[in-house]
Order: C-alpha cells, then sequence, then structure tokens
C-alpha cells in the first residue's frame, strides 16, 4: 500500500523574495544546470547517474528500488520527451554532486511544468541543499513564463513534503497504490 499527493504551486502568486534568505545553498556548496555542466564535460551525466542511483533508495515507493542500467539512464533523462537539461539542477561540492532537482515538461499541459525528482545525499541533507534546489527550479520555471509547477509525493516523505508545503504548493487528492506478491511457489 503506497499513498501519494499530487501538489501544485501557481507560480503566478508564488514570490521568491519570500525565500531570499535561504535561496542559496550553505556554503562550500554550488548549484549548477545538466546543461552547463555537460558543456563542461559530456561525461558529467555518469556521475549525475551516480548520484541518483544512491539517493533514490531512500525515496520511498511501493516496491524495492531497482538500479537501472546507465544507458537506460542517459537516454531517459536526455532524450525523452519534455526532458530540459536547463532545468535539471545539480548541487555539488568539491568532491562531486550532492543533490538534484529535475523539471521536465509535458507538452500536453502546456504553462505547467513538472519537477521529477529532488533528492539530497544522506551526508548533506537537513542543510537546506533541497530547498536551494528547488528554489532555483522555481525560479527557472517562473522565468520562463511557466504558470503552475506539479509534483508528487508518498506521503511517507515527510521531509520533501515539509518543503513542497513551506514553498506554497498544495495538495490535490490522495492517491493510494495496492500492490500484491505474486510469488509462485
Amino acid at each position: 500500500l503506497s499513498r501519494g499527493w499530487e501538489s501544485r504551486l501557481d507560480l503566478t502568486s508564488f514570490d521568491p523574495d519570500r525565500f531570499a534568505d535561504r535561496r542559496d545553498p550553505p556554503e562550500g556548496v554550488e548549484i549548477v544546470t545538466l546543461a552547463e555542466e555537460l558543456a563542461r564535460d559530456p561525461e558529467s551525466i555518469r556521475a549525475m547517474y551516480e548520484l541518483d542511483c544512491d539517493i533514490s533508495p531512500d525515496e520511498p515507493r511501493i516496491d524495492p528500488y531497482t538500479r537501472p542500467g546507465f544507458e537506460m539512464y542517459r537516454d531517459w533523462v536526455l532524450n525523452r520527451p519534455g526532458s530540459i537539461p536547463d532545468a535539471i539542477f545539480l548541487a555539488k561540492d568539491d568532491d562531486g554532486y550532492v543533490g538534484l532537482s529535475e523539471l521536465f515538461r509535458h507538452d500536453a499541459l502546456p504553462g505547467i511544468i513538472n519537477t521529477g525528482f529532488t533528492g539530497v545525499r544522506r551526508a548533506f541533507r537537513g542543510r537546506g541543499v533541497a530547498l536551494a534546489l528547488k528554489l532555483r527550479a522555481l525560479d527557472w520555471a517562473k522565468r520562463h513564463w511557466y504558470r503552475e509547477v506539479r509534483t508528487w509525493n508518498n506521503t511517507l516523505n515527510a521531509p520533501m513534503l515539509g518543503i513542497n508545503m513551506k514553498l506554497g504548493f498544495v495538495k490535490q487528492p490522495v492517491w493510494i497504490t495496492f500492490g500484491t506478491d505474486l510469488a509462485w511457489g
């Protein structure tokens, strides 16, 4: 059993200045885009893949996390419909990537953009990295004339739900997903 919410943020009334004191990541961490990183080093997608694979198991889900193959991941991130490398934000320090937040377009919903995965390495959690990433993504969406951002959260992901509520996302009706193990024995 899994419960999740779609949450929506009206960018036309969102005031990023309310978060001016939280906009920057902690000292020693900078936020860049995947497009910038790919221009610097075309192999940077591999480091993003490793980050994603390290933090994804912590996201609540109905089935255990399964690590995708690198080629499949790379193609999904760079070539799927709606992919915007300029709207994939990475937090990094001297040792590499420590967090990410992705936006992607849904062509059937003009004016609306979706948040994909936002996550941060355990050692960097609770330091404002995820909030800084989300704020950078919201700023990008607002500057590109999107009127709404949508995201999904499992009800067990209290830290991300807290960030989204703080930012002003409004929860929609809950979705309940049932699963069963069809073991043959």
